[in-house]
């Protein structure tokens, strides 16, 4: 269930990144400035009370990237920067794409039709003969 309750979270900073980043701003803050007022309250300086607050909670920029990398969109984002950076190079070179599309497409094409006739071949031997007007391959039929 807590994938269900992270869903929205994770489609709303996937889409809205500029807020959701605004919002782990706004809360690292809002940890620094309690510590910094409890440090206060016992008698710091606030200065003192400020750097004593920054080494307490750790460093900033690393506790930020985590929270980054436990969305639930981590995956997401870095499954789009892999197309696109896969998509660079063929969009540099269209000659070199065509050859590689006409490539796999002449590639997979007699597959495809070779296991499909194998498939029919296995599973409906009556059907067999429709493919095969003189024997299924060797095959009783």
């Amino acid at each position: 269930m807590r994938w269900i309750n992270t869903l929205p979270l994770g489609l709303r900073s996937l889409f809205h990144k500029e807020r959701a980043e605004q919002e782990l701003d706004d809360e690292v803050r809002f940890h620094l400035e309690k510590q910094i007022e409890q440090n206060i309250a016992q008698g710091m300086p606030p200065e003192e009370a400020r750097y004593a607050a920054l080494r307490q909670f750790g460093p900033v920029e690393a506790i930020k990237e985590e929270c980054r990398q436990n969305r639930a969109t981590c995956i997401l984002e870095t499954l789009f920067q892999d197309i696109r950076f896969g998509l660079r190079p063929l969009r540099r070179n269209p000659g070199f794409t065509m050859v590689a599309v006409l490539t796999l497409a002449i590639c997979a094409g007699p597959r495809r039709r070779r296991n499909s006739r194998r498939h029919l071949l296995r599973h409906s031997p009556a059907h067999a003969r429709d493919w095969y007007p003189h024997g299924a391959g060797g095959a009783e039929g």
